[in-house]
């Protein structure tokens, strides 16, 4: 390596790193006048979080606190399952099933830079650590794939029997 390149890759390591800094940044205080759209509770340093859409986006603000964004961890991927099974209405079982079952939390309100789409990761202010968003339940890879296609098949022979009718 000669000078120029030693110096143009010192700049690349540089940079890099600055990325990286730049990821991981957190807010050091919590934003003010924030209220949790679920149980409007202030949300303040022991339950405010921030989110990442993906891996390599900044961190956001959630308008959920840490409470009801484990309520959601908890349940939503149950009451997905459970909604597809126990819907009445084929258009909305075609709308759960074209969606697939859900592997991270997620919600357009309380993410609202999310786009609709899963959170990546979250991070907790009274901790200071990174928590998984993966819903309690989920199904990743393979198994996530075999579980939908099982979901799938429920919904044509519900198909099969309303045209038999």
């Amino acid at each position: 390596m000669n000078g120029e390149e030693k110096n143009n890759f010192c700049k690349d390591a540089a940079l890099n790193h600055a990325e990286v800094t730049t990821e991981e940044k957190h807010a050091e205080a919590v934003p003010e006048n924030l209220t949790c759209l679920i149980c409007y509770d202030d949300i303040d340093e022991s339950n405010y979080i921030e989110y990442k859409t993906s891996q390599f986006s900044e961190w956001h603000p959630s308008m959920f606190c840490q409470n009801c964004t484990g309520i959601l961890i908890q349940t939503q991927y149950h009451k997905y399952i459970n909604n597809v099974q126990k819907s009445e209405c084929l258009r909305e079982q075609k709308n759960l099933l074209e969606m697939g079952p859900p592997i991270n939390v997620k919600d357009k309100n309380g993410f609202p830079l999310s786009d609709g789409n899963e959170i990546y990761c979250l991070w907790y202010f009274c901790d200071k650590k990174i928590h998984s968003a993966k819903l309690d339940g989920s199904l990743a890879g393979e198994e996530r794939m075999k579980l939908w296609n099982e979901l799938k098949n429920f919904l044509i022979k519900e198909e099969k029997t309303d045209k038999a009718e």
